[in-house]
């Protein structure tokens, strides 16, 4: 993972950040030199505007203090920080450059030693504590319960405790940090700033290799079964919330936080125990702030070790990680960035502008409008609060959601659903392959009643990852974009018991009822399908309780295995296992349910839990869901039918793949098994 994300200079990022909070049209190297010359006062501590006590010296001296105590623990280090940090952001508020537009919001960091930001998602509840947030002063000074001057020195800490905890829509950026307990410099006694001054050398903090499709927190229920997962490589579980192997590690692991390039001395790390590693940690906090702000674009994060500061902008692409630089030697560069985001408009801070907004409690529902191919202004409410709502958490890929909708323009009858997702540019589009499939419809009966309804469509073409990319000189390669598609709504297949059930098929994992009553099943979600010889993108997707066991080996995972109609079978028997074993009448079993092994357990590991159940003695003992007790048995029959072609394959003398007709596939493992059962039970 570490090689996937692209490295830039702070520098690259910082003219980026000047140029969003630029009124004309300055070159961008000059811009950041006039920045870099105009916070020398502040940095020297010469500066003093009128309306604010704050002196611009305690930026100077709270750094000085920062640095004595780089024996002492990280938490020792927080407040003198945040001391010098909204020192100088008070300061800047009241710093005019030409060109740059005035401050947009007082924000103010905050020592987060208040309890513990949780988050709902739908049934699970996360809980972090980032070291250090960034809020505006509102939420600063709601958060402490008391009514500060902020221009006075001793009223702009924010580190005392927090009455109440902060809310994950209120945060701009968090620090996460850490210490190895070497001596840190002390401040210049004169910051200079060179015309031909070189940029510091480059030197980036390293990258925690983590499933960004399975990021976890610390507390939560045990979830059902994942939604499907897409990942740059391989398919991954979504699992419970709590930390999976991969991002469990030891002090050692950081270690390895700082490029080899490094001095050894700079590599020195405490043995103070550290529950992640920075960056794991730092990809859960941002998402959670993908999380709560539907359709955000991108996260700022910063990480701190020592006296080194790295940022990190995190977006549905992937990581792009900036050089570290040192926020005590090099003061001006820290000012820049402090001016830039004290400058920033909400969509600098990664806010959708056309969906969700807006910092501060999340609104029951949000009107979005947007033109259709006429010109004509079509309007979309979402119920981003409903109980209905399907949320998504995670950094890359997809990250689908999916929210109830209505529509005046549209004056559709049916119940509707917006599904909002990042679908990869290079990919044929999910509109395109369904205008696809409905031109099948019109002439293939066993089509026809059985795709979704697509009732419109729009592309958030600005929100695409491959803007930031251009502008900083990178390749844009996997590039996403948000997609927003109206369908008709459809009903979740458990919801089914007895023959319907087994009528509607399992694959479908949809269903809805025409008007004389009859069950359609609909095969859903075709966002990552593909026609022949379409550019499949760099996703591979598969929901691993649900996939084939070859798919799962590791020919499978690296997609050296060729994917063929009875691996689709076989999924469509591993879901009605799941179902009929998990569902009581159409909900979830509370406790007691089979199969939760499976979600806690990577892709190999997960082959030999599911051989295990394969032989009939792995589930001879386990007890149908109520209203599922006959769809156990043709489940049963259809696991039986599996097990007798692994072993017929594996006797073969003949052990090249095997790729059926669709035909095929599915008299062989479903078609043989059903069909008897749904004559006998009409």
């Amino acid at each position: 993972m570490d090689s996937l994300q692209p490295k830039i200079s702070i520098d690259e990022m910082l003219q980026v950040f000047l140029v969003d909070c630029d009124l004309g049209s300055s070159d961008k190297d000059v811009l950041l030199k006039d920045c870099l010359e105009a916070v020398l006062p502040i940095c020297n501590g010469s500066f003093q505007a009128m309306d604010v006590e704050v002196k611009a010296s305690d930026v100077k001296y709270y750094l000085h203090e920062y640095s004595k105590k780089y024996s002492e623990n990280e938490e020792n280090l927080y407040p003198d920080f945040v001391k010098a940090a909204n020192a100088a952001l008070r300061c800047l508020q009241s710093l005019y450059i030409p060109g740059i537009r005035p401050c947009c919001d007082s924000v103010y960091f905050h020592l987060n030693n208040s309890p513990l930001l949780r988050q709902n998602h739908q049934d699970e509840v996360s809980e972090w504590k980032p070291d250090i947030v960034l809020v505006s002063d509102d939420d600063a000074l709601e958060a402490c319960g008391s009514e500060k001057d902020i221009t006075k020195p001793y009223e702009i800490a924010f580190t005392e405790k927090t009455r109440r905890p902060f809310n994950w829509r209120s945060v701009r950026t968090f620090v996460e940090s850490a210490t190895s307990k070497r001596k840190m410099e002390a401040p210049p006694e004169v910051y200079t700033c060179q015309p031909d001054a070189q940029p510091p050398k480059c030197k980036y903090v390293g990258a925690h290799v983590l499933d960004h499709t399975s990021i976890s927190a610390q507390s939560h229920t045990l979830s059902d079964a994942p939604m499907s997962s897409a990942t740059d490589s391989r398919p991954s579980t979504r699992e419970p919330f709590g930390w999976s192997q991969a991002a469990d590690s030891t002090r050692e692991k950081m270690l390895e936080q700082l490029e080899p390039s490094e001095s050894q001395s700079e590599r020195q790390m405490s043995v103070s125990e550290m529950d992640q590693p920075l960056t794991a940690q730092a990809e859960c906090y941002a998402a959670e702030m993908f999380a709560v702000h539907r359709g955000r674009q991108h996260v700022i994060g910063l990480i701190i070790i020592d006296d080194r500061l790295s940022l990190w902008r995190y977006d549905r692409q992937n990581a792009i990680r900036c050089s570290s630089f040192n926020f005590i030697q090099d003061l001006p560069r820290f000012l820049v960035l402090l001016l830039a985001m004290q400058r920033f408009e909400n969509c600098h801070w990664g806010l959708n502008p056309h969906i969700d907004p807006r910092f501060g409690d999340c609104p029951k529902s949000l009107e979005v409008i947007f033109p259709d191919e006429q010109g004509r202004d079509i309007d979309i409410t979402l119920e981003l609060l409903s109980d209905e709502r399907v949320a998504h958490i995670g950094l890359t890929g997809r990250s689908t959601n999916v929210f109830p909708a209505k529509s005046k323009a549209l004056r559709y009858e049916d119940d509707m659903v917006a599904k909002v997702f990042w679908a990869e540019e290079s990919r044929r589009s999910e509109p395109e392959i369904l205008q696809k499939v409905y031109e099948i419809a019109t002439w293939n009966e066993d089509v026809k009643g059985h795709v979704p309804h697509m009732v419109h469509h729009y592309v958030f073409w600005d929100t695409s990852t491959a803007v930031i990319r251009n502008r900083l000189g990178l390749k844009p390669d996997g590039a996403r974009v948000l997609y927003l598609i109206l369908f008709r709504k459809l009903m979740p297949i458990t919801k089914l018991v007895g023959t319907d059930f087994l009528h509607t098929c399992p694959s479908n994992l949809r269903f809805y009822r025409t008007s004389d009553g009859t069950i359609m099943g609909v095969l859903n979600d075709f966002d990552l399908a593909s026609t022949e010889g379409d550019d499949i993108g760099t996703e591979r997707t598969g929901t691993v309780p649900f996939m084939a066991l070859d798919l799962l080996r590791r020919h499978g995972i690296y997609n050296q295995t060729k994917h063929g109609y009875q691996h689709d079978a076989e999924s469509f028997i591993w879901v009605l296992a799941w179902i009929t074993l998990r569902y009581d009448n159409g909900m979830l079993r509370a406790t007691g349910r089979p199969l939760d092994e499976w979600l806690n357990v990577d892709a190999p590991s997960c082959v030999g839990e599911k051989l295990f159940f394969l032989d009939p003695l792995g589930r001879k003992d386990l007890q149908a869901g109520s209203g599922h007790e006959k769809n156990l048995q043709v489940a049963n029959e259809c696991l039986n039918k599996m097990l007798e072609y692994r072993i017929s394959r594996l006797t073969s003398a003949d052990q090249n793949p095997i790729v059926m007709e669709v035909d095929v596939a599915f008299k062989r493992f479903l078609g043989d098994p059903v069909s008897p059962f749904l004559v006998a039970n009409e």
